[in-house]
C-alpha cells in the first residue's frame, strides 16, 4: 500500500459530543470508526469526520475548525457524535511534503504534492479563474474608458483606472459564475512607480442566503511596487477590491491586472 493517505490514527484532536455542522461531502452508514477516518484520509477534499458510535454514522466534511475555509464553521453540542480532526498539513500535503525543511515549492503559488514513493512534484496551485467570471463592476470609470473588466483581462498592459473622486472610497469586483476556491492571488500595477495602487484591501465576499453577504478580509497591496502575490485559501462568490483612500491624493484608483488561481467547488 502507497505510504501517502494512510493516517487514520493520526486523527488526536477529538471533541466528544461535538458535530460540526454544513459541508457534509458524504454520509456512510454502518462503518467502523477505523474505516470512516480511513475514507477521510483518501478522499480529496475531506477535511474532517463527525462520527456517531450509536448507529455507526460517518460524516465526512469538507471542512474543519483549523482550516475554517468559509469562516462559517459553526461546532454544536450533539450527545453521542463525536467530531475528529487531524494534522491538516499532513492530511493536505503528505507524509514527504510536511517534514517542514523538506518542502523546495513556492508556499503561495505552488503545493508541494506527495508521491508516495518518497519524493514529491512542486504542482502550480489550481488554475487561472479569469474563465469564471461571471460580471465585472466598480464604483466608477475615468473617461479614458479604462473599464475595471481591463483588470480581469489577463493583459498586464491593460489596466483600469476609476474616476476622479479625491479621498473618496474606490472599488471594484469580479463576480463568478458560482462559488471558486481561491488559492491565491496576483496584483499587478500599472508601473512600479505608480501609486494608485497602493493600500487596496482584497476581500472575498460570499453570499449568505437572503440577499445577505459576507466579506472576508486577506490581504492589502500596501507599497504595491510592480506587483504582489496574496494566499488567499478561501471560497468566494465575488472578489472585491477597495481602495479606502486614495494615498496619492489625485484622487484616482489604477490597477494594471488581478490574477487569480484556484478551483471551482
Amino acid at each position: 500500500m502507497p505510504e501517502c493517505n494512510n493516517y487514520d490514527a493520526k486523527f488526536s484532536k477529538i471533541s466528544y459530543h461535538q458535530r460540526l455542522i454544513g459541508d457534509i461531502l458524504k454520509t456512510l452508514d454502518f462503518i467502523s470508526l477505523r474505516k470512516c477516518l480511513t475514507k477521510c484520509m483518501w478522499h480529496p477534499r475531506c477535511q474532517s469526520v463527525n462520527f456517531k458510535r450509536q448507529n455507526e454514522t460517518c460524516e465526512l466534511l469538507g471542512n474543519s475548525l483549523q482550516s475554517n475555509l468559509t469562516g462559517n464553521v459553526l461546532s454544536v453540542p450533539q450527545t453521542g457524535w463525536i467530531h475528529f480532526e487531524t494534522d491538516y498539513d499532513e492530511k493536505t500535503l503528505g507524509r514527504w511534503c510536511s517534514h517542514g525543511n523538506n518542502n523546495p515549492c513556492n508556499v503561495i503559488t505552488e503545493r508541494c504534492e506527495d508521491r508516495c514513493v518518497g519524493n514529491h512534484q512542486c504542482v502550480k496551485h489550481g488554475e487561472s479563474l479569469q474563465l469564471y467570471i461571471k460580471d465585472i463592476q466598480g464604483s466608477s470609470t475615468h473617461s479614458s474608458g479604462n473599464f475595471p473588466s481591463n483588470a480581469f483581462d489577463g493583459n498586464d498592459n491593460s489596466f483600469f483606472l476609476s474616476g476622479n473622486t479625491p479621498f473618496r472610497p474606490h472599488w471594484f469586483k469580479a463576480t463568478f459564475k458560482g462559488r471558486v476556491f481561491i488559492y491565491f492571488v496576483e496584483v499587478v500595477n500599472r508601473s512600479a512607480k505608480q501609486e494608485r495602487g497602493n493600500n487596496v484591501d482584497l476581500k472575498t465576499v460570499l453570499y449568505t442566503g437572503q440577499a445577505q453577504t459576507k466579506e472576508t478580509w486577506f490581504g492589502n497591496t500596501g507599497v504595491l511596487g510592480t506587483r504582489k502575490t496574496f494566499t488567499c485559501l478561501k471560497e468566494a462568490d465575488e472578489i472585491l477590491l477597495v481602495q479606502e483612500v486614495n494615498p496619492s491624493g489625485d484622487g484616482f484608483m489604477n490597477i494594471g491586472e488581478v490574477k487569480m488561481f484556484g478551483r471551482t467547488t
